[in-house]
């Protein structure tokens, strides 16, 4: 699959984060060596309670994030913080720890404690926190903002049109998160994955492994920038292959119920979900469960 640069983010990150040196805007991200005010006390896991899966799961996010959040300090020399924003479930601290950009930062010189803080944000699977998590980092005066995802993008950039977004998800510029690959503008850089004919792919390959079905089931998100034109090339390899899609809209897990019924009035002999952030957590081992029924 391509994933056409807005920027390398790996590698841009970090330059935002000079704690001497913050132009505004992504006219800013230039090269500057780490710096910061040296050795801090104990560091801050800004992570804290809002990564928690107990309790954030009883309580809106909205809510809990203003008790959540570690304050951060106001001093004069404060260390400048990366936020991470993502759909799914928290990982354990020391898997958190192994996230590739926490890797890559420590090999360029970018140490929690020392030079940067750390604050991340999940929504355990629920899209709908989303956008109070977002506005929590916001009211933190974070750095800059790093996300996985289109819903996770989408809640930073309607949150703050002025701190920098890093996102790593579906294409920027027909969501219009940036104004084009070379030149994306605002605050929203980072990589873009534009490569629809990945979903027309995976359902050649469901037609090869189950060569007798004549109708398909497709689950798609219309909110999902990626959707609707990997729908109309699902279609296309329908048509040519003599198979009818039955395509059905589901945004949250709380609808997977209905459209397995859905799925059963149509008659379909396999199905094809695109996939969604919760079918990364609990919403997969649901789906399958529903489909051996």
């Amino acid at each position: 699959m391509k994933t056409p640069r807005l920027a390398s983010a790996a590698e841009l990150l970090p330059l935002r984060l000079s704690a001497s040196r913050q132009p505004p805007g992504l006219a800013g991200w230039l090269a500057c060596p780490p710096t910061g005010p040296g050795p801090v006390p104990a560091p801050l896991v800004a992570r804290g309670q809002i990564t928690r899966r107990q309790g954030l799961r009883s309580a809106v996010a909205a809510l809990t994030l203003p008790m959540t959040f570690h304050p951060l300090a106001q001093a004069q020399n404060r260390l400048p913080v990366v936020a991470f924003l993502h759909s799914q479930l928290a990982p354990p601290p020391e898997e958190e720890a192994k996230l590739p950009l926490r890797v890559r930062m420590r090999e360029l010189g970018w140490d929690e404690g020392r030079n940067m803080r750390w604050l991340a944000a999940y929504a355990e699977g629920r899209p709908d926190r989303l956008p109070g998590l977002a506005a929590g980092l916001v009211e933190q005066k974070v750095d800059v903002i790093v996300t996985a995802g289109n819903e996770a993008t989408r809640a930073a950039r309607q949150a703050t049109d002025t701190i920098p977004i890093v996102a790593v998800g579906p294409d920027l510029v027909a969501m219009g998160y940036a104004a084009s690959l070379a030149r994306p503008g605002g605050n929203v850089t980072g990589l873009s994955s534009v490569d629809h004919g990945l979903l027309a792919k995976q359902f050649e390959l469901l037609l090869q492994a189950a060569p007798q079905v004549r109708r398909v089931g497709v689950v798609y998100n219309p909110d999902i920038a990626l959707h609707l034109p990997g729908l109309r090339d699902v279609e296309t390899v329908a048509q040519r292959q003599g198979v009818e899609v039955r395509a059905l809209a589901m945004r949250t897990p709380g609808e997977i119920d209905a459209t397995f019924d859905a799925l059963q009035r149509e008659r379909v002999e396999a199905v094809h979900f695109f996939l969604q952030p919760f079918l990364n957590t609990g919403g997969a081992a649901r789906v399958a469960a529903m489909a051996l029924q």
